[in-house]
């Protein structure tokens, strides 16, 4: 398993039922941590990409590179970046 950065005391929620009348046993307990231990790496990747990729414009930005698309009306169109 992979490492995921949350604190202990989601982990004592995850595992705690939530009430004595309610039908949370161990597994259901569990099964809620590993959901929420699933969502909080997914959080965590997509905020990794989108970092990286603010990087990558930030960088592109400084390298000053010109993107050419595709010719519209007989004219190639330029942008700076």
């Amino acid at each position: 398993m992979e490492i995921t950065k949350i604190l202990p005391a989601d982990v004592a929620e995850k595992l705690m039922p939530k009430s004595f009348k309610g039908k949370r046993n161990a597994e259901s307990c569990l099964e809620d941590l590993i959901q929420f231990l699933r969502e909080a790496k997914a959080k965590e990747e997509e905020a990794i990409q989108l970092e990286l990729k603010s990087k990558e414009e930030i960088k592109s930005k400084e390298n000053g590179s010109v993107e050419i698309t595709p010719i519209e009306n007989g004219c190639a169109n330029r942008e700076v970046k």
